[in-house]
Parts: structure tokens; sequence; C-alpha cells
């Protein structure tokens, strides 16, 4: 990661990313990020005022990147950043503190669906409305290894709090999904 002195226009300092992509900003905190990382876990890495690392910390292995990996297109509001795995397990972190914590993780496909294959897919596979009571998730079915591009079959609507289907409409091939802001 480039870190950049925009008064002085100039760089600031080069910050090592091993094994992790990707820069999550804190709202909260303006000189703070967070990435994902190849292990499952998340480094939040801290900048002092000359643009160097003040502080980095992993948070606890949060998916496992072999069996049921996340897309790294997330959602947030706030500091409440929402990621998607690949089987349709949505979790929340917070991300304000010096290290990331899950909020909460469940499955937003049921168990009926599960055997019909149904899987998220697409480049930015959902969207969380600005309100933060639900998301539109892109959804197929007779999802396998490799499907998670796929576009929609069907479009979920499913509840933050519970991860529960609330509603379903036709897909039409949609393979990004985002909400303005008003």
């Amino acid at each position: 990661i480039t870190v950049v002195d925009l008064v002085e226009k100039k760089v600031a300092g080069e910050i090592p990313t091993p094994g992790c992509w990707g820069a999550m900003p804190a709202s909260s905190h303006p000189t703070r990020f967070s990435m994902l990382c190849g292990d499952g876990k998340v480094a939040t890495v801290t900048l002092d005022d000359k643009g160097g690392v003040a502080d980095r910390q992993l948070s606890a292995k949060l998916f496992d990147a072999d069996l049921d990996p996340w897309f790294h297109a997330a959602e947030h509001i706030g500091d409440r950043w929402f990621f998607m795995s690949f089987k349709g397990v949505l979790t929340e972190l917070d991300l304000a503190g010096a290290t990331a914590r899950e909020v909460s993780s469940k499955s937003i496909v049921a168990a009926a669906d599960a055997r019909q294959g149904w899987r998220p897919g697409g480049y930015q596979a959902f969207a969380v409305h600005p309100g933060g009571k639900h998301a539109v998730v892109a959804m197929h079915d007779k999802g396998r290894e490799g499907s998670h591009k796929l576009p929609a079959k069907q479009l979920w609507t499913v509840s933050l709090e519970s991860g529960k289907k609330l509603s379903t409409a036709p897909g039409q091939g949609t393979a990004s999904l985002t909400f303005a802001r008003s």
C-alpha cells in the first residue's frame, strides 16, 4: 500500500502487505485500514502521523479461503463491513478497532436451497441497503467450485439480522449490484 502525503504531494511511505490484499478504510479512524488475508484472517494497520505503520494487528481466523472463500467486494455502513462467502455465508465485521471483530455470521441459504446448489455469484454479488436492514444478493442454482462469477438467476432480498430470505425476483443475468445513495 502506498501512503501519499496530500499536502506535500509526495509518497510518505510504502506499507508491505504480504499475503493480504485490498484496503478497507475505517470510517471512524482516519488513519486505519484493514485487508483480507489468504490465511482467513483480517490484518488491520494503523498509520502514524508520518504515514508509517504505528500498529499492525491480525484478527482470529474468520474464514477458510480453501473451503469457503469470501468475495473481496464487500459492503459497508460506517465501520460495519459485510462479506459474502462463495457458499452464501454472510459475515458482519466491525473494523473500527485496532483488530477486526466478527459481529455475526449466518448462512443465507436454507437447507432446501442448498440441495439445489443455490450460491451467490457475480462481480459485486450483493449490495447492502443503506438503511442496514437487508441486502440483495445475486444468486444462481447448481453452484459448484468455480461458479462464483456466474450471473444471477434470482435476486434474493435477505435480512441482515437473521440471514433469512425475505423475497426473490428474476435475476436477469445480473453480475453486479449496488444501491444508490439518496
